[in-house]
C-alpha cells in the first residue's frame, strides 16, 4: 500500500470541526502535502479516522485497519465461542481482498466486514463482561486505553507502510 498524502485543503474541503481544524493548520500552516500519519500525531486517532473515513481513495487502508483490529480482539471472541470460525473466515477474507482486490466479490467483501465487525464488538463486550463487577469500571478502562493505543499504533503502521502485525 503507499503512503497516503494529503494537503490542509484536503482536509479543510471536508468540512472539519473548526477547533479541531486549527490545531492541525496551526501545525501544518504550508499548503505542502504530508503523510496522513502526520495527522494521527497531531489530532489523534479519531480525527485521523475521520478524514480516513471520508477519503474514496482510503478505502484499502480503512479495510486494512477494520481487518487488523477485528484480528487483535479475534482471541477474545474465539475464547468465548471456540466453534464459531466465522470471524476469523471473514477477516482472511478481508485478506484475501487486500493482498488481491480484483480476486474476491465486493458481496463477500462486505458480508466479511459486516460479519467481523459484529465479532469485534462481540469480543469487546465478551472482554467487558468477562470483569467481575467489583472491578469491571477500572478494567473497563484499562482495556479501552490499551485497545485505544494499540489501534493508534496499528495505524500509524498501516499509514507509514508497515506491517501492523509486527509491532505485536
Amino acid at each position: 500500500m503507499t503512503i497516503p498524502m494529503i494537503t490542509p485543503a484536503e482536509i479543510q474541503a471536508l468540512n472539519p470541526c473548526i477547533n479541531r481544524w486549527k490545531v492541525y493548520r496551526a501545525a501544518h500552516p504550508a499548503d505542502a502535502r504530508h503523510p496522513v500519519a502526520d495527522l494521527l500525531d497531531c489530532n489523534g486517532l479519531s480525527d485521523t479516522l475521520w478524514v480516513l473515513d471520508r477519503l474514496s481513495q482510503a478505502k484499502r487502508l480503512r479495510m486494512a485497519y477494520a481487518a487488523h483490529c477485528a484480528a487483535h480482539v479475534l482471541p477474545i471472541f474465539e475464547r468465548r465461542r471456540p466453534t464459531d470460525s466465522s470471524p476469523r473466515d471473514c477477516i482472511a477474507t478481508i485478506f484475501t481482498w487486500l493482498n488481491d482486490p480484483t480476486g474476491a466479490t465486493w458481496v463477500a467483501l462486505a458480508d466479511a466486514a459486516a460479519t467481523a465487525a459484529n465479532a469485534a464488538a462481540d469480543a469487546a463486550n465478551a472482554a467487558y463482561f468477562a470483569t467481575t463487577a467489583a472491578n469491571a469500571a477500572t478494567a473497563a478502562n484499562a482495556a479501552h486505553a490499551a485497545e485505544r493505543a494499540w489501534q493508534t499504533n496499528a495505524l500509524r503502521r498501516i499509514l507509514t507502510g508497515q506491517d501492523p502485525e509486527a509491532a505485536k
